[in-house]
């Protein structure tokens, strides 16, 4: 897996092909889904099949082929460098009614999916200039999703401070911003964040995004908050939690925890000078963004659907099984120092086996000879310097399973680390 390459490569060509925790995460993946179906795979983050969310796809998807002159106008033509303008001008009609945001169809931009999006942005903002050296994206908290570390360009570095730990009991902690330690200065591109986050489920405090907000702006970065599992959707969030926006944010949304990972497709909002800079940036490398996945998203608000697929279908969903899974896991664990992150969102489960006997990366290679994969905690610890031992005590478990595998998959997992601790 991830073996060296033999040929020559640049420096980018080596930054973006050497061993990574999102390279791992893929091959894990395709290794599951092609050489043994028997895998149960807990470690990357497919989102489930879910039937009645399906089904509405799958009648959008009919309509469409039975309208040759839509089809043929969508694989057959170039949409616009910001993506489709009735999938701009209903978003942004969107976002003023349920939010009340002052945006137009030029705050809005399709995207290739967040993972494209996120690559434009911090090599967009990141790097000499006329002025300074913007050389560094800021990761308010961590643990943070692995594939950030995979999207920068040579020169361009991440950087992490420590988070504090709040034990809320003896089963649950939670991770906080430590802003004693948060340092915005000019070298600073953009400060980034997931919300939910991902591995871990933190929903973030409005309070929390407005400083964050306000100390980034105050160095003229700008805060990208990445919402592939968040409001407004896919909105996979247990508790009340409005999108934050400003002028200085730039908010990255996802089909792909919809239910539509195949279609590559999200889109950004953010100030219009952004909008231009990104959609010219992005023109440069994809000539232009998916027209597929603007057309689903289009037809589901227009329609009025998309609010009710996301709390109705596809977040209840998820919130029983994070519910099922955690329980099990509390109960199976109970005599051991182990904590689960506080769940606000998404379909995580982040596990802390403190002063566990060995490595987490050993955990999941235990696990997977038993058939059970996982992702090792310490790849999400991206930036943080000095190392610290808590993220090798860690490990991440995607609830996006069938319900048997994933009681299966639960059993496995703590028998494997209450055997540890025996």
């Amino acid at each position: 897996m991830n073996e060296p390459l033999s040929c020559e490569l640049s420096n980018a060509g080596s930054a973006f092909t050497r061993r990574s925790g999102l390279l791992g995460l893929m091959d894990d993946l395709a290794e599951a889904n092609k050489s043994n179906q028997d895998t149960i795979n807990m470690g990357g983050g497919s989102p489930f099949p879910i039937k009645a969310s399906r089904e509405v796809y799958t009648s959008l998807f009919q309509e469409l082929a039975n309208s040759r002159a839509e089809i043929e106008k969508l694989y057959g033509q170039y949409s616009a460098p910001a993506g489709n303008q009735e999938t701009r001008d209903k978003l942004a009609g969107y976002l003023r009614k349920k939010f009340g945001w002052n945006v137009s169809s030029e705050h809005v931009a399709v995207t290739n999916g967040n993972q494209a999006a996120l690559f434009v942005l911090f090599n967009m903002l990141g790097g000499p200039n006329e002025s300074a050296e913007r050389n560094e994206i800021l990761f308010p908290l961590i643990p943070e999703y692995v594939g950030y570390q995979n999207l920068l360009l040579p020169g361009l570095k991440v950087r992490a401070p420590k988070p504090s730990i709040q034990i809320l009991n003896d089963h649950l902690f939670e991770y906080r911003v430590d802003f004693s330690r948060i340092q915005v200065t000019e070298k600073t591109a953009a400060v980034c964040l997931s919300q939910p986050s991902n591995p871990a489920g933190k929903i973030h405090s409005e309070t929390d995004l407005k400083k964050l907000d306000y100390i980034s702006n105050e160095k003229g970065a700008p805060l990208i908050i990445d919402s592939a599992y968040g409001a407004p959707f896919p909105n996979i969030i247990f508790s009340e939690c409005p999108p934050y926006w400003s002028e200085n944010t730039i908010l990255l949304l996802s089909l792909s925890k919809l239910g539509l990972p195949g279609l590559r497709s999200g889109l950004i909002v953010a100030s219009p000078e952004r909008i231009a800079a990104f959609s010219k940036f992005s023109t440069s490398l994809n000539l232009a963004p998916n027209s597929i996945g603007a057309h689903i998203l289009t037809e589901l608000v227009s329609r009025g659907a998309i609010d009710h697929l996301c709390s109705q279908t596809i977040c209840n969903f998820y919130q029983e099984k994070i519910a099922f899974a955690s329980s099990k896991l509390i109960s199976s664990l109970a005599d051991t120092p182990c904590r689960l992150h506080h769940m606000g969102g998404g379909f995580f489960i982040w596990l802390w086996c403190e002063h566990l006997p060995f490595l987490g990366r050993e955990l999941y290679s235990r696990l997977k000879t038993k058939g059970v994969v996982v992702a090792p905690g310490e790849e999400f610890f991206l930036g943080l310097e000095p190392d610290w031992s808590h993220g090798r005590e860690c490990i991440r478990i995607s609830c996006a399973l069938p319900d048997t595998q994933l009681n299966v998959g639960i059993e496995l997992i703590a028998d494997e680390i209450v055997d540890a601790y025996r």
